[in-house]
């Protein structure tokens, strides 16, 4: 773990022990003071949050490097990819016809696919363009214990049309509710054209850093949760998974981008920081019990 990384979460400890601590010093104060400190404190955390999620990223990013670099090392060691238009093999729901390397299929074959997951860590699945979609014919990503092989990306993606223009692709994407931050590069023949893709990917919300802001409290009964764009509850401690665009806060949130908000969901008046993080395209919201607040006030 790198000394950037060990501060911030030094710092995020603190904040959260300061935060905590929060309950027991607002029966000395007015409610103007609680939710003056309250805001700050919510601000403080919600930035370091940022800060946190955005050494993640470079450190994802930097990893993807060296990731992919590895994948095509292996991939390329077999020899040249080829298309085998004589053949034809069913992946997913289309028939298609077989990729190569060398005299190694890669077309349902998992032999390279599960060696790079050994040797990195990451998801790798190779691509066969074919028909305006880049189809998924080899992956060690999994949805209810079966390979996704068969899915793809279609014509209008940003991920299709980079690598039909002999580019690299770099970005954030969500499978079945997991984010990914993913590296993605064409495949080409012994005669330079395009006919697929070689990609790796990292979760970018991995179970260490959940835990670390799953057991952030603001007061006491307050939380920070993550959303994308879509409304869709990235980490929450009671909708994870949910959608929640169609609530007039989260309509809010996602037109500000960064704020303050007092709302009122399922009864209960809240107070909220929240700012947008551009790169995985989230909304880091930090939230706080209203009531909770005002009547430790009076106490």
């Amino acid at each position: 773990m790198s000394i950037k990384i060990k501060i911030i979460i030094s710092y995020l400890i603190l904040i959260l022990l300061t935060v905590s601590f929060l309950g027991i010093l607002i029966g000395k104060i007015t409610k103007d003071a609680v939710f003056k400190e309250v805001k700050e404190k919510s601000q403080c955390v919600t930035e370091l949050i940022t800060t946190t999620i955005s050494v993640r990223n470079d450190s994802i990013i930097e990893k993807s490097y060296s990731d992919l670099d590895s994948a095509e090392k292996l991939l390329y060691s077999f020899g040249n990819v080829n298309i085998d238009n004589t053949k034809s093999i069913k992946v997913g729901d289309y028939y298609l016809p077989v990729l190569y390397v060398g005299s190694q299929m890669l077309s349902l074959d998992t032999k390279i696919v599960d060696a790079i997951h050994k040797s990195t860590g990451s998801t790798a699945s190779i691509f066969l363009l074919n028909k305006n979609k880049l189809i998924r014919v080899s992956t060690n990503r999994f949805e209810d214990n079966k390979r996704v092989d068969g899915t793809y990306y279609s014509d209008d993606s940003d991920v299709y049309n980079k690598i039909i223009s002999n580019q690299e692709y770099l970005g954030s994407n969500s499978y079945k509710g997991e984010s990914y931050l993913s590296r993605i590069k064409p495949l080409l023949n012994k005669d330079k054209k395009v006919i697929g893709a070689i990609g790796v990917g990292n979760s970018l919300l991995n179970n260490y850093l959940e835990k670390i802001l799953s057991n952030i409290k603001i007061g006491k009964t307050g939380y920070v949760y993550i959303m994308n764009s879509d409304g869709k509850a990235i980490m929450h401690p009671n909708d994870k998974g949910k959608n929640l665009s169609e609530y007039d806060f989260s309509k809010n949130i996602i037109l500000n981008k960064n704020g303050t908000i007092e709302y009122t969901h399922k009864g209960v008046h809240k107070l909220a920081y929240y700012m947008y993080f551009k790169p995985w395209n989230w909304y880091i919201v930090t939230t706080a019990n209203y009531d909770d607040l005002a009547s430790s006030s009076k106490s």
